[in-house]
């Protein structure tokens, strides 16, 4: 755990100090966005380190998977039954 901490802070830590002047000279909005995408950025970060069964972006993406499918079948002349 303590390798998984120690990488994460550093990768967040390159990311903050590259980052830096870029979002100083940044509007409202951007920085709303660039916001909004370091606090999924923390919470992954932290399941990663703590190995938590919680939410993640595998969960988001079988949200999908039933829909896709569908969609797919309605393309595939193949599946399709005449």
């Amino acid at each position: 755990m303590f390798a998984k901490l120690v990488c994460f802070a550093a990768l967040a830590f390159a990311m903050l100090v590259c980052d830096v002047s870029a979002f100083g000279q940044a509007r409202f909005k951007e920085r709303a966005v660039y916001g909004g995408l370091l606090v999924c950025i923390f919470y992954l970060g932290f399941l990663f380190v703590t190995e938590k069964r919680w939410p993640n972006l595998d969960t988001l993406f079988n949200l999908f998977t039933g829909p896709a499918k569908r969609i797919v079948s309605w393309l595939n002349p193949t599946a399709s039954s005449s």
